[in-house]
C-alpha cells in the first residue's frame, strides 16, 4: 500500500476529473472531442477468477498493495461511462497490462518493473557489478507486460475505431517476475545474481491475467513487440538519456 494513500488518491482523481471535465466543456464550445483514458489492471478484484474481462471489475475490493491507485482508476472508468450516459460524450477507456519503455519513470523506487530493473542493474553493473540484486517477493507472480510503443499505437487506433462503453483490455504476453528480471539482466549484461526476499517483502497479487480476446477480435492484425526487443530498445534509450531519465 502507498505510504500516502490520501495524496495518491486525490492527485489521481483530481487529474482524472479535470481532464474529462475540460474535454466536456471544450466540446460544448467546439464540437465533439474523443478522449481515451488509460486504466490499470490494479482495478481487478483481489479474488477475481482469471483470465478476467471488464465486466466484474467492481465485484470486490482490489488488492491492498495498490488500493488507493486502484480505486482512483475505478473512479475514472466509472466517470468515463457517466459522461457517455449523461452528456453523450465520445469518451472511452483502455485497460492495459503492465507496460514499460523510453521517456518513462526510471526512479528505482517508483518506476514500473522493467524500467526500475534497468536502472538498478545499470547502476549496479557500474558501481558493484558482482553484488546480488535483491528483488521483492519470490519472483513467481505472473504479469502481462507490453512495450509502451505498442500501447501508444493502440491508443491511436482506439481514437479512430473504439466506441464502446466497457473498457477495452489490452495486454502483452504473460511472464513471471523472475523471467522478466532474467531477460533484463541478459540485455543489460548484468553479471551479478538475482535474489528474492520473501521474508520482508511480499509478492503482491499472484496474477492479474486479463482477457484480451475482445481487442484481438477488433484488431486481429496487431502484433505486440516481443518483450526482449522492447527491453533492448528501452536500454538503448536509457543509456543515452540516463541523466535526464533519472531526474523524473
Amino acid at each position: 500500500m502507498s505510504a500516502k494513500p490520501v495524496d495518491f488518491w486525490l492527485n489521481n482523481v483530481t487529474m482524472n476529473n479535470n481532464v474529462l471535465e475540460a474535454a466536456f466543456r471544450f466540446q460544448t464550445w467546439n464540437g465533439p472531442i474523443k478522449v481515451v483514458s488509460i486504466l490499470s489492471t490494479v482495478i481487478f478484484p483481489k479474488n477475481a477468477h482469471f483470465p478476467i474481462d471488464a465486466s466484474p471489475i467492481y465485484d470486490g475490493p482490489p488488492h491492498l498493495a495498490s488500493e488507493s491507485y486502484a480505486y482512483s482508476k475505478r473512479s475514472l472508468a466509472q466517470l468515463t461511462q457517466w459522461y457517455r450516459k449523461q452528456h453523450k460524450c465520445d469518451f472511452v477507456s483502455i485497460l492495459p497490462g503492465n507496460f514499460f519503455g523510453a521517456y518513462g519513470d526510471f526512479n528505482p523506487n517508483t518506476a514500473p518493473l522493467v524500467n526500475a530493473l534497468i536502472a538498478k542493474m545499470e547502476s549496479q553493473k557500474e558501481h558493484n557489478p558482482t553484488a546480488p540484486l535483491t528483488m521483492m517477493g519470490t519472483g513467481t507472480p505472473l504479469r502481462q507486460i507490453m512495450f509502451a510503443y505498442d500501447l501508444a499505437q493502440i491508443v491511436i487506433w482506439a481514437m479512430e475505431n473504439y466506441n464502446a462503453n466497457e473498457p477495452l483490455i489490452v495486454a502483452g504476453e504473460e511472464f513471471s517476475i523472475s523471467q522478466i528480471a532474467q531477460l533484463v539482466s541478459e540485455q543489460v549484461g548484468f553479471n551479478g545474481y538475482l535474489q528474492f526476499d520473501n521474508d520482508t517483502k511480499n509478492d503482491g497479487p499472484l496474477r492479474r491475467t486479463a482477457d484480451t480476446s475482445q481487442f484481438e477480435r477488433l484488431n486481429p492484425s496487431f502484433q505486440m513487440t516481443p518483450l526482449s526487443t522492447g527491453i533492448k530498445k528501452t536500454i538503448e534509450w536509457y543509456i543515452i538519456n540516463k541523466s535526464k531519465a533519472l531526474q523524473k
